[in-house]
């Protein structure tokens, strides 16, 4: 297998595990809201525009992370981070 057919079936592995891991976490949270709800704690979910103005807000804390990580060597931080965040829009 050539390289380009090795990074594709890594990341085509990846993903299935993705999708694996997100539809376990899907169920457990709606176990653990359900376990929570039966107790009478009151659950509260932020809109898509809150949440958009959180990670405006926050922002400025992962450019520094990132910032640290590279001021100690770690070459990749920032291309790893913008991986992360590319993978997170898609």
């Amino acid at each position: 297998m050539d390289e380009q057919g090795g990074r594709a079936a890594v990341l085509d592995r990846g993903r299935s595990i993705q999708a694996s891991l997100t539809e376990y976490l899907d169920q457990r949270a709606n176990e653990v809201l359900q376990e929570w709800a039966d107790l009478g704690i009151d659950v509260y979910a932020f809109s898509d525009e809150i949440v958009a103005q959180l990670d405006e807000m926050l922002a400025s804390v992962a450019i520094d992370f990132v910032s640290e990580l590279e001021g100690n060597g770690v070459d990749n931080a920032r291309e790893t981070y913008d991986l992360y965040r590319s993978v997170l829009a898609e």
